[in-house]
This record gives C-alpha cells, structure tokens and sequence, in this order.
C-alpha cells in the first residue's frame, strides 16, 4: 500500500502493523502509539495559530465597522444613535462573556481539551450574556419618541 501526501512524496507502508505518525515535514515516523491506519497531522506551529487568530479578528473588525456603514447609509441619524447605544451596553458583556474562546482553541497545540468541551462552555456563557443583556434592557416606551 502506499501513500501520498500533498507534497507529492509517495512513501510504502511494508506491514499492516507499521507504527505511523506523519510529521510537519510530510515524512513517515515511526512510533510505538499509533497503527498503521492511523495518519496523524503534525500540530501547527504557534505562529501559524497566531496568523488565523489574528485574520479572523481583523475580519470580525471589519465586518463590524461595514455594518455600522451600512446602517448610517440606511437609517436616520437617531436609529443609528440607537444602535451605537446598545452597541456600547451589549458589547462589554459579550467580550466578557467570550473569553476569547476563538484564540484559546486555535492556540491549543497540546489538545487538552475536546471541542465539546469549548461548545458547551461557548454556549452556557452566550446565555449568560443573553440574560445579562436583557436585564440591561429599558423598557420600549423610554426609547420612542411619539
């Protein structure tokens, strides 16, 4: 049987019972852990984290300052008031409530935690903030003007 990575390197696998692990450089090591069917991706390198981490949050910037735009294009100058408003109440509670669970995933060289572990945590702190924000709320009838 052989394999092919996606430098183009063939290499053969003599017996089912070879011990693989494919290294960042695209070669076959040998190791006592793993068996033969099973191809492991070498970790990423910190700064290869630190890129994506730091892409995704420009995107994130941008998208955010793009949809502020739109909205002033769109929208009278008050409901954009409005909206800045619940901006400046509703994002410190978010950020808070984030803790940056993006960049500690993509930063966890060592897998010490399942994904489960961060969807779970993700989802329970959204809710806290949820909750938190809807108590920050004021009542519809103060924000109107008749």
């Amino acid at each position: 049987m052989r394999i092919e990575f996606g430098n183009g390197r063939r290499h053969s696998i003599l017996s089912r019972d070879a011990r693989l692990l494919r290294a960042g450089s695209g070669k076959l090591i040998q190791t006592p852990t793993a068996t033969a069917s099973t191809v492991v991706p070498a970790a990423l390198s910190l700064r290869h984290n630190f890129s994506w981490t730091l892409i995704g949050n420009l995107v994130y910037a941008l998208c955010q300052w793009g949809m502020l735009i739109v909205l002033a294009k769109l929208l009278s100058p008050e409901a954009v008031g409005q909206f800045a408003l619940g901006l400046a109440i509703t994002a410190p509670i978010l950020l808070f409530t984030s803790l940056k669970l993006r960049s500690v995933l993509a930063t966890d060289v060592g897998d010490q935690y399942r994904f489960a572990d961060y969807l779970w945590l993700r989802l329970l702190t959204t809710l806290a903030a949820l909750f938190a924000d809807g108590l920050c709320l004021p009542s519809g009838s103060s924000m109107t003007e008749e």
